[in-house]
């Protein structure tokens, strides 16, 4: 059984050890995100519907995340929502307890965990203290809509930095005129990224 050290990473904070009794430990269970062929996906819209050519740009996402660089894995849930003026990313136990939360707004973005706050420059500075990976958010609302990509097919696509990075999009879903994909994985070098869709609404 693998197991995740992301609530452990994320009530650390800033090199702060988290006290023993507050450390959750991230169990991968069987079907989980660890095998990706077990992973429940939901079942694909029936019929033909028309598609917007252009990807929402504010929606509501729920779902579960890993991120794997090298032997290290760290995983969970995952709530996001872009709205216009506001995007939060929250990051939460299997079990649903939220343990942390990064709100970008017109007054800044800042990690919220507990009681505490910090501030950054960047959600993507915050998701590399959290996942251990810079996520650029723009790029991934992007792949999560299949902007590029063909349902099933790896493809080689920029990181905002540029850094290739090779995506698959799987499970295309309809909603609201527009698509998206039940499940996107992304990897370069021994970093994999993947996220699972539960949920998904344009706004």
């Amino acid at each position: 059984m693998n197991t995740g050290r992301l609530v452990a990473r994320l009530l650390q904070g800033c090199g702060r050890p988290a006290p023993a009794r507050v450390l959750v430990v991230l169990a991968m269970l069987a079907g989980g995100l660890a095998g990706c062929a077990q992973v429940a996906l939901p079942a694909g819209d029936p019929g033909p519907a028309l598609v917007s050519a252009t990807p929402a740009r504010y929606f509501v996402l729920n779902g579960r995340i890993s991120v794997r660089v090298g032997q290290q894995l760290e995983s969970g849930q995952i709530s996001w929502s872009r709205l216009p003026g506001e995007e939060r990313l929250g990051l939460f136990t299997p079990l649903g307890s939220q343990v942390a939360e990064i709100v970008s707004d017109r007054s800044g973005v800042v990690l919220r965990r507990g009681e505490e706050t910090v501030a950054a420059r960047s959600m993507g500075e915050l998701t590399t203290d959290l996942l251990g990976v810079p996520l650029d958010l723009d790029v991934t609302a992007a792949w999560s809509q299949g902007v590029g990509l063909v349902d099933g097919e790896m493809r080689e696509m920029p990181m905002a930095g540029g850094e290739p990075w090779q995506v698959t999009a799987e499970r295309f879903q309809q909603s609201g005129g527009f698509r998206y994909a039940a499940r996107v994985t992304a990897s370069r070098g021994d970093t994999v990224v993947k996220l699972v869709v539960d949920e998904w609404q344009a706004r």
